[in-house]
């Protein structure tokens, strides 16, 4: 099997790992709203927001003006979209991790194909509706015989398994990182990740220069105080900031089918939001307790249909969580590391820095790097 030429059905969708995803969500959750550090406070992963609820949500956020980060990166990539489809190879393969919004993607995707490049394009989501639905953007546009779309329904370790497994097309492979998604985590974290996904790149010594693989990622280096607290709160008026709650508040009730057990009730629970500066920019929702909480998840229990692998989960003892008035969880977090920081995750994790946009007031940046582990560090 070729990824070029795959051997399915094209606007097939791959389950890749997407029919395991509640037993993969309840050990996500468990590991971080039962930390083994008592000390650290308990943190919902972002991973639980994105179900088909929040998915619609997140798509109302970001039409809305106020959310300045989508409307950024597009007109980013607008300005840049010759620079970066020349940059593509002929017979290429996209790799988009986070398809959750196809309107980045369709643009590279239009502009290829009227380059006449042949390309394949796999999604990459945790959503099968959500891929379903850009799949079926992606069959409206028109695109010749010679661009090709599937679906891959999993997480992103799932799609780093499934494609270390099967071997490549002719051309190389074009991983992108769009909307801040891969290696938005505390550095040490980041660096990890990027060093992971660097595995699968061919730069080392097996294919320099125009053959390489490259990464196009968009990273968001809001380091404005108003300007970061209006694209997370917005203005009341306008109903933006009830709109992001129950984004996040729709994150939380899809924990209780993760795990099992009605933990969380709206009632029990403020939100708010905070803007952490030190070491690094970063900005999270806060929900604190408005009275004592008791999570309780016995054993093997698992959210979702019966039947389903207990893979990962605990076992033996309940997990028991108890929340007092006043008692926090974190959730949502976005780190906005500015370039200096970047270049050094990029370095530690093994990348050359190839080319380097921003817009006019340097807060958004794309940046495609290209693995090439044993080269000093370079950038343009």
């Amino acid at each position: 099997m070729s990824l070029l030429q795959p051997e399915f059905e094209e606007g097939t969708i791959l389950d890749i790992g997407g029919s395991k995803l509640p037993s993969t969500l309840k050990a996500l959750v468990c590991k971080f709203i039962f930390p083994k550090d008592t000390s650290e406070t308990p943190l919902l992963p972002s991973a639980l927001m994105w179900d088909d609820t929040g998915l619609n949500l997140f798509r109302q956020i970001t039409r809305n003006p106020t959310y300045n980060l989508m409307a950024d990166e597009l007109s980013l990539i607008k300005e840049n979209l010759g620079v970066i489809a020349d940059s593509v190879k002929d017979a290429s393969t996209i790799i988009d991790l986070g398809s959750g919004d196809f309107r980045k993607l369709r643009l590279l995707l239009s502009a290829l194909s009227q380059a006449g490049k042949r390309i394949t394009y796999y999604a990459v989501d945790l959503s099968r509706d959500s891929l379903q639905d850009n799949l079926a953007q992606f069959a409206k546009q028109g695109y010749p015989p010679t661009t090709k779309g599937y679906g891959l329904w999993g997480t992103f370790n799932d799609a780093h398994s499934w494609l270390s497994r099967f071997p490549r097309g002719e051309g190389p492979r074009y991983f992108c990182s769009l909307g801040s998604q891969l290696g938005n985590d505390y550095f040490p974290e980041t660096v990890r990740i990027w060093r992971q996904w660097a595995t699968l790149l061919n730069s080392n010594g097996r294919g320099e220069g125009d053959k390489g693989d490259r990464f196009l990622v968009g990273l968001d280096a809001t380091s404005d105080r108003t300007r970061l607290w209006a694209s997370y709160h917005g203005d009341d008026a306008e109903g933006y900031n009830s709109l992001f709650e129950k984004y996040i508040r729709n994150g939380f009730s899809h924990s209780n089918k993760v795990l099992g057990v009605p933990w969380y009730k709206h009632g029990d629970w403020d939100i708010d939001g905070e803007i952490v500066e030190e070491p690094y920019t970063m900005h999270r929702f806060v929900l604190t307790a408005r009275t004592d909480v008791e999570i309780r998840v016995p054993p093997g229990g698992l959210g979702g249909d019966k039947g389903e692998s207990q893979q990962g989960l605990h076992q033996g003892d309940p997990l028991v969580k108890k929340f007092t008035k006043g008692d926090r969880i974190h959730c949502y977090e976005a780190f906005k590391y500015g370039p200096e920081v970047v270049l050094r995750q990029f370095e530690e994790a093994g990348y050359d820095l190839l080319s380097r946009w921003s817009t006019a007031d340097g807060t958004w940046r794309e940046k495609p790097p290209i693995r090439k582990p044993f080269h000093k560090y370079q950038y343009c």
